[in-house]
């Protein structure tokens, strides 16, 4: 059973002009009052361990400011996932989120050069769009797409 929000507010104190989570209390002989709460994990995310359960420092703070745990994913606007202000963060499926994450290879996601046909393909997700004859075409008809599937968060 997740903390409650008044449990965290009892433990964090949340600055949401810089997103940053400081503990209110001692936790340890090495965490004091005022120290800024957890530590940037591999993937990007700041985590916090509360009484032995690591939790992802958003959506904690999810909870503290809205009052409840979020029922969906967080999304961070900018792509920073250490980047906790409350302006940067957003309710979001799992489709959306993942729309609004950095391309991998190419300089656009989705859009690709097909060796065999010699042309440019598009897709969004699993969406196939087509081939086309120039880098811009393609790139074009996958905005399009994404912003029809997925408005803002294309």
């Amino acid at each position: 059973m997740p903390l409650s929000a008044s449990e965290l507010h009892k433990l964090l104190e949340y600055d949401p002009e810089t997103g940053v989570l400081c503990w209110r209390v001692r936790r340890s002989q090495s965490v004091k009052s005022g120290d800024v709460a957890g530590c940037v994990e591999v993937q990007g995310y700041r985590v916090i361990v509360i009484d032995g359960k690591t939790y992802k420092a958003h959506r904690i703070i999810w909870a503290m400011v809205t009052g409840g745990w979020p029922t969906k994913q967080i999304d961070h606007i900018n792509q920073l996932r250490c980047d906790n202000r409350w302006s940067n963060l957003r309710l979001a499926t799992q489709p959306q989120n993942s729309m609004n994450s950095k391309a991998r290879r190419n300089k656009v996601k989705g859009v690709h050069w097909n060796k065999q046909s010699r042309k440019w393909m598009a897709r969004v997700g699993q969406i196939y769009l087509g081939q086309f004859d120039n880098w811009t075409d393609a790139v074009q008809a996958r905005l399009n797409k994404a912003k029809e599937m997925f408005g803002e968060f294309a």
